[in-house]
């Protein structure tokens, strides 16, 4: 079975999402359901992402 994703159907500019960009280097919808949980457990654990604004390297890097 394949998935068409359609360029600008998921929010790329989120706190989640830059958390998968700046770990596994892709876009969290593309995430495995493990990865995605790690991210969630990132999101709500660490002080980093929690206290905004910040700028990460995936800000750097324009996503």
């Amino acid at each position: 079975m394949s998935t068409k994703v359609i360029k600008g159907s998921y929010n790329l500019n989120t706190t989640i999402d830059k958390i998968a960009m700046s770990e596994f280097a892709i876009h969290y919808y593309q995430l495995g359901d493990n990865e995605k949980q790690w991210c969630q457990d990132e999101m709500v654990n660490n002080p980093k992402w929690l206290n905004p604004p910040y700028e990460s390297e995936v800000d750097k890097w324009g996503f």
